[in-house]
């Protein structure tokens, strides 16, 4: 599973897009899986916040994790962990894999919208 550090600023929007393929570099069918990912400050305390994750594109295998201001504003901290599982529903009994995980590093913000 691949490590993957991200960058975050507070109060701002994240976005990272993944796509997923075979050994021969073709797109999987993600059709029947399902995705969640978590912030953490370490592996043993609370989830500070979980990211919207959504399909992009079945054709491509890709997904986008997204984090909403409302969700970058939790981040008082400079540093936390994160990782992204799939399941695959498909099986009987259902598969899970850990797809990607690293490290946070939250760019303190200064300014908040509040805007409506």
């Amino acid at each position: 599973m691949p490590s993957y550090d991200i960058n975050v600023n507070q109060f701002a929007t994240f976005k990272l897009p993944l796509s997923f393929t075979d050994v021969n570099n073709a797109p999987l069918d993600i059709s029947a899986w399902a995705f969640t990912g978590s912030v953490r400050l370490s592996v043993d305390t609370p989830v500070i916040t979980n990211f919207d994750i959504s399909i992009i594109s079945l054709a491509s295998a890709s997904i986008l994790l997204r984090l909403d201001p409302s969700k970058t504003s939790q981040f008082t901290s400079s540093k936390y962990i994160y990782d992204v599982i799939a399941y695959n529903v498909t099986p009987n009994p259902d598969e899970v894999y850990r797809l990607i995980e690293g490290k946070v590093k939250v760019s303190r913000g200064v300014t908040v919208d509040t805007t409506p």
